[in-house]
């Protein structure tokens, strides 16, 4: 793809991307589980089971999920637990039978050692691998129920996964809706115009915005579903070690541009093996962290505010959290670009930090 330089942009839903055939990344995590049309069908696969009556959930964590997962009839409680938090001791949480624990690799940035089950833990472990569902914890999980959002890291319109390690029954397979295909198509449409867009042609944001929007949003319909067959598809020939490599180089060359400054901080993975989701600024001041957000968004970088915690969905989110979401954003750095563009994005970063 021969991108406009006119129309260069960093961030916001993907396109249609290509990329070289690499080798296989066979087997991968979800293998033997189900593809559903998204990461909220993913985990209302497993509350359907009914196996648990009342699940735990991360403090900070988005909400429109836990607003799904509220929906589908879980009783919900809230314990501590935030990128900040440097382990997650399960120990905080006290779980009753029939309890579940819905544990986060924030950013890609945990390894299985970060989670510590303690002796005697009852509750089943449900992982949430959407930054990182290749990861060497993904693979080696132990935990009942593991699952992903496949489309917020890979050039899909539709795609999340489910899978249990430990071999519990995940049911029947859904079939794929007809709110979900109609979603998923135009989503597509929206991607395919987008591509045109950004390689020049006379195409403008106004007729692919929409399209992404109303199909994102139509994707989370009430009924779950299977993962479209195009979108089961095109995963299949997805080279996604490959993709590995690249991300990790991307956010390298980006924190070169952008080394740490006062008040200013990107959260890097805890081990040299993890594979980082995005660049996760963190500013000390809510203030700082808008102004340059606007300065970036200027010059057409767009940062994702991963999550807002402003109105959640549970009482109870520690005011720590609800800050530490008004000052942070999170810079893509997937297989979409090369590591000029990276450099481009981590020097622009730089020089509105003041250097």
């Amino acid at each position: 793809m021969t991108r406009d330089p006119k129309r260069w942009e960093v961030g916001s839903l993907f396109h249609v991307a290509d990329f070289e055939v690499g080798p296989p990344s066979d087997p991968r995590p979800w293998d033997g589980g189900i593809l559903t049309g998204s990461g909220r069908d993913a985990l209302r696969v497993i509350a359907r089971l009914g196996r648990h009556r009342r699940w735990w959930v991360p403090s900070y964590f988005c909400q429109e999920v836990v607003h799904a997962i509220a929906s589908a009839g879980i009783e919900l409680r809230l314990y501590p637990d935030s990128p900040l938090s440097a382990a997650l001791d399960l120990s905080v949480i006290r779980e009753e039978p029939g309890d579940a624990v819905l544990v986060m690799n924030y950013f890609g940035l945990r390894t299985a050692d970060d989670l510590v089950v303690p002796n005697g833990f009852r509750a089943a472990i449900i992982e949430d691998h959407t930054h990182s569902p290749t990861s060497a914890w993904a693979r080696s999980s132990k935990a009942d129920f593991c699952i992903a959002s496949l489309r917020k890291l890979y050039p899909l319109p539709d795609g999340g996964a489910v899978w249990s390690p430990r071999g519990h029954s995940l049911g029947d397979l859904p079939e794929v809706t007809s709110t979900l295909e109609r979603g998923a198509f135009r989503k597509l449409s929206g991607m395919l115009l987008k591509r045109l867009y950004l390689e020049g042609h006379p195409v403008t944001k106004e007729e692919f915005r929409p399209l992404l929007e109303s199909g994102e949003h139509s994707l989370l319909g009430k009924a779950i579903s299977r993962v479209t067959p195009l979108s089961r598809a095109t995963l299949a020939t997805f080279p996604l070690e490959k993709w590995n490599t690249i991300q990790t180089r991307n956010f390298e060359a980006l924190v070169q541009q952008a080394p740490e400054a006062r008040g200013f901080r990107i959260l890097v993975p805890r081990s040299s093996a993890s594979t980082p989701f995005s660049a996760f600024c963190v500013f000390d001041e809510v203030e700082e962290c808008d102004r340059v957000r606007k300065g970036l968004i200027a010059d057409r970088i767009y940062p994702s505010r991963l999550w807002p915690l402003d109105e959640p969905v549970l009482a109870g989110v520690p005011e720590l959290h609800v800050q530490l979401s008004r000052r942070s954003f999170s810079i893509p750095v997937d297989m979409r670009y090369q590591i000029a563009e990276m450099q481009r994005v981590g020097a622009r970063l730089s020089q509105l930090l003041g250097f």
